[in-house]
């Protein structure tokens, strides 16, 4: 921006010329800056988020396991697309 501060797209928000740093210019073209964030710019998940996820994650993982010890315990599941499923 002119007065030196910047947009960012992915956050829609500015950042004043104290909030950066220049780190790599070409000219009067800046390619790279470093900017000091706090963790909500880092982490865009709530708590209940992280827990929904592990979850549903874990809930996934048990599924798979049942899955291969199912095909893989009964004989006739054995064939070729059993062993592509279970791939």
């Amino acid at each position: 921006m002119p007065d030196g501060s910047i947009y960012i797209n992915k956050t829609m928000s500015h950042l004043s010329k104290e909030d950066y740093e220049v780190h790599k210019k070409e000219g009067d073209r800046v390619l790279q800056i470093a900017v000091c964030a706090d963790e909500t710019h880092i982490l865009p998940y709530s708590i209940v988020h992280s827990w929904v996820s592990v979850i549903v994650l874990s809930i996934s993982i048990i599924c798979l396991i049942l899955h291969l010890l199912v095909y893989g315990l009964l004989e006739k599941l054995r064939n070729c697309p059993g062993k592509i499923l279970m791939s």
